[in-house]
């Protein structure tokens, strides 16, 4: 079915002739042509949706979930391009000319969207890198969330507060990122301090034992404590247990306050800070002035 192309009777017209142009367009060859177009549009989008499900059904076991967005997305806009093309030549546009005006454009907005090529660049880096995917729970510099999608121009995270916070691939590039869920345990920092008169051998025995009987605590690597340096108010010490990454707070949760506990229980305190307040009478006031001593008490 034949017919002048959309754009040569808009091209023809001018203000006197819209009805004109409106008349033609509503021919029943032209209403055929627009309606045919539609069509294409509509099962190009049902056959999309369909092949790009069921691609990554069947890449579901080998890939990741960054992986099966990608290969959804990919299958999904080739083919709806394919059916676009094809709708936009029935409907009687000229492709040629279309995509001469596209060059054009394509070059002007290159200048004016430097940023947009830059964070489609670096995207493609993450893509490459792999450093983080779709899931995974990172730190970008302070802040923290769960990775939504990784896109051309942004990263998409929720925050734990269930903030939804975009970046720019650029800027996700250019920071420093810990990926907080890449290997399957992590380690339970509890920094204490305890005071100099203490046994730290039965201290440590103690700590242990509440770690073993912690359920969502390993096994494998073993709890320990790690004595730093001492500082002016006693031994200052860490005492460290491994937990499945995605039982660590829970984890944290449970293990602290039994570790309170248990040292309540065996008579073993924990050390504070403490000053030593003197008092100066100062003749100008009349009265003993608080000054406080920089010192620790004996």
């Amino acid at each position: 079915m034949t017919g002048p192309s959309i754009i040569a009777l808009l091209a023809n017209a001018d203000a006197g002739t819209a009805s004109g142009v409106l008349r033609d367009l509503l021919e029943p060859d032209r209403a055929i042509q627009l309606g045919q177009a539609l069509l294409l549009l509509i099962v190009g989008w049902l056959v999309a949706r369909t092949a790009s499900l069921t691609a990554v059904r069947l890449f579901r076991a080998r890939s990741s979930p960054q992986q099966r967005l990608l290969i959804r997305r990919g299958v999904a806009y080739t083919i709806m391009a394919v059916f676009l093309t094809a709708a936009l030549e029935h409907a009687g546009f000229q492709l040629g000319v279309l995509l001469g005006a596209a060059g054009v454009l394509t070059v002007a907005l290159g200048f004016a969207a430097q940023t947009s090529v830059s964070n489609i660049i670096s995207g493609l880096f993450l893509l490459g890198e792999r450093a983080f995917e779709v899931g995974d729970t990172v730190q970008v510099d302070q802040l923290v969330g769960v990775v939504l999608s990784i896109d051309w121009l942004s990263v998409k995270l929720r925050t734990f507060d269930n903030l939804y916070v975009r970046m720019p691939n650029e800027a996700i590039l250019k920071a420093r990122i810990t990926n907080l869920t890449h290997f399957p345990i992590r380690r339970i920092d509890v920094p204490l301090r305890v005071p100099f008169a203490i046994d730290l051998d039965r201290f440590e025995k103690t700590l242990v034992a509440v770690a073993e009987r912690a359920p969502l605590c390993l096994d494998e690597p073993a709890p320990a404590l790690h004595v730093n340096p001492p500082n002016e108010d006693g031994h200052s010490v860490t005492f460290v247990a491994w937990c499945l990454g995605a039982n660590i707070l829970q984890a944290r949760r449970q293990l602290v306050p039994a570790m309170i506990a248990a040292l309540r229980d065996a008579d073993m305190p924990l050390a504070h800070p403490r000053r030593t307040i003197t008092l100066v009478n100062d003749p100008r006031a009349g009265d003993a002035a608080p000054v406080l001593d920089g010192g620790a008490t004996p």
